[in-house]
């Protein structure tokens, strides 16, 4: 049977009598299309295309279902990395002590429900049922049982990271173990042990594929590479989320913004230095140029907006940046950042503040993306501008690599206008959702939407929908200081738009996820945008 007109017939639903027969082969084809006909995302309620069924649906139904047996090879080339290889049957290679770990951690994970069930009724006098217990387990719980529990730890990816190209992975887990991969050749480059062996919260390439830098739960950052001693650059302020984390181009800096209730992130940036002598610098906060940013306002939402049942506020602003929100300017002269309140830009080499500004309508601010535009926009003007630093300061500090030098001309407009407030059509308002808007601007750099509700992820180029990531990998978005349990995985805050800027390689073809799950994948779109 064709694989459209199979779809069709399994949304009409199925004859009286064709349960009885649950267990042929047929009827677990038709209920697997059924279930695959529909897809939801977004604010944009449910639908169905045939491209979306080969583009999104194939690739990740796994190889051994009747629909992937037999309509797998209909599929569009998109490539799915997974641990397990259980999708196209592309892997991220682990050692053999990692995936032993793995495999304990899974074995362990199906008691999951029973074994919190018997803490929480050796602890509570509540009269909750069992029943209701084990088919609902609290997520706080659950983390707490997962972080407490070795064996369950040690098999988890607590973050990780892609390289600029796109073919390399680096896996931190919670035995402190971190793990780099080639994920095209398909073999293991190296492997190290965080001295203490806390679990790492972010990694990032720094200078190529083969070193990383990593920030485990107590606030150690180091340099890790095969062909160098681990090199601890310093202990920074941690607190019960992750901080926000970004990469230069070059891979010769990493922008730090901190996620913590007790002050404003602009006050405590650190930049990560790969230059020469790897070290950590703290950046000027806009105090010391007489700037006074207007106050965040108080955290609106105490739980975890990943809930179904999560209401946020209409008038609620990000109150920190992320990824969308944080960048360096193209040749890692410059950074920018914005919240829903404030934007700054700084030196990389002086670590000085160079600008400020008010952000108002912050659903249409955009970094500069540094490519052209093809949508109407304005600049918005500085608060408190100083006389811009010349590049020729920066080229100082820089003359150790000449990956730096590329940038000048580029970094000389770019920090003239390092934001940029959209202007949309009244019929592009009409028309095109703020996900189209933003990604139309955004040109290659991919962005998904995501409300919260545990719905799909579409995810865009150029302003155009591409491809539609399962609700498994929606990331955690919190939106207050409470419900923090969760330790591993996509962690962001929330975000009035709706939109995230996913880890990719620089050219945007590969993705890399893991949202609420115990592992990542890398979606490989090269052959399809």
């Amino acid at each position: 049977m064709h694989l459209v007109p199979l779809i069709e017939c399994a949304g009409k639903g199925f004859p009286d009598g064709f349960y009885e027969f649950k267990n042929c082969d047929s009827f677990k084809l038709l209920k697997e299309a059924r279930e695959k006909q529909f897809v939801s995302y977004l604010n944009i309620g449910a639908t169905w295309k045939p491209w979306h069924l080969y583009r999104s649906t194939l690739p990740f139904t796994p190889m051994s279902s009747p629909f992937h047996k037999l309509y797998g090879h209909l599929s569009d080339p998109v490539r799915i990395f997974t641990i397990s290889g259980e999708f196209t049957g592309h892997r991220i290679p682990l050692s053999e002590d990692l995936l032993n770990a793995r495999m304990v951690m899974e074995a362990k994970l199906h008691n999951l429900p029973e074994q919190v069930d018997r803490q929480y009724s050796s602890t509570s006098q509540s009269t909750a049922s069992t029943t209701s217990l084990i088919n609902i387990v609290d997520p706080e719980t659950k983390d707490e049982v997962q972080f407490n529990d070795p064996d369950f730890r040690n098999g988890i990816v607590t973050c990780a990271a892609l390289s600029l190209d796109g073919h390399h992975v680096a896996l931190g887990f919670g035995s402190g173990v971190v793990e780099l991969a080639d994920i095209d050749h398909q073999h293991t480059i190296s492997r190290f042990q965080l001295d203490p062996p806390n679990h790492p919260v972010w990694i990032e390439f720094v200078h190529g594929s083969h070193r990383v830098a990593a920030e485990d739960s107590e606030g150690n950052v180091t340099i890790l590479s095969h062909d160098m001693t681990a090199a601890n650059l310093g202990n920074l302020p941690s607190g019960p989320l992750p901080a926000v984390t970004r990469v230069s181009d070059n891979g010769l800096f990493i922008i730090r913004v901190p996620r913590n209730t007790d002050s404003s992130w602009y006050d405590s940036l650190t930049l990560v230095s790969i230059l020469g002598d790897p070290h950590l610098q703290h950046l000027a906060p806009p105090s010391s140029n007489n700037f006074t940013p207007t106050s965040n306002p108080p955290i609106l939402a105490s739980e975890p907006s990943t809930s179904s049942s999560a209401s946020i506020k209409s008038d609620a602003v990000l109150t920190i940046p992320h990824r969308r929100t944080l960048g360096f300017s193209p040749g890692a002269h410059y950074i920018g950042a914005f919240d829903g309140l404030s934007a700054f830009t700084w030196s990389t080499s002086s670590g000085e503040l160079i600008s400020s500004y008010r952000v108002t309508d912050f659903n249409l601010w955009i970094m500069n993306p540094a490519v052209p535009f093809t949508c109407s926009y304005r600049i918005p003007d500085p608060v408190s501008p100083r006389p811009t630093l010349s590049l020729t300061e920066g080229e100082a500090a820089h003359t150790h690599y000449s990956e730096t030098h590329a940038g000048h001309n580029l970094d000389s407009s770019w920090i003239k206008c390092p934001f940029y407030v959209l202007l949309p059509s009244e019929e592009e308002w009409d028309e095109l959702t703020m996900l189209d808007i933003h990604s139309s601007a955004a040109g290659r750099t991919p962005l998904f939407g995501t409300n919260g509700k545990r719905q799909r992820l579409p995810v865009s180029f150029n302003g155009k929908l591409e491809f539609i990531i399962p609700k498994e990998y929606e990331p955690v978005v919190f939106s207050g200081a409470k419900g923090l349990g969760a330790w591993y995985g996509d962690r962001v805050p929330f975000d009035p738009t709706f939109l995230y800027s996913p880890r990719s390689s620089k050219d945007g073809t590969r993705i890399l996820l893991q949202g609420w799950q115990t592992a990542p994948i890398v979606v490989d779109l090269s052959q399809v945008i």
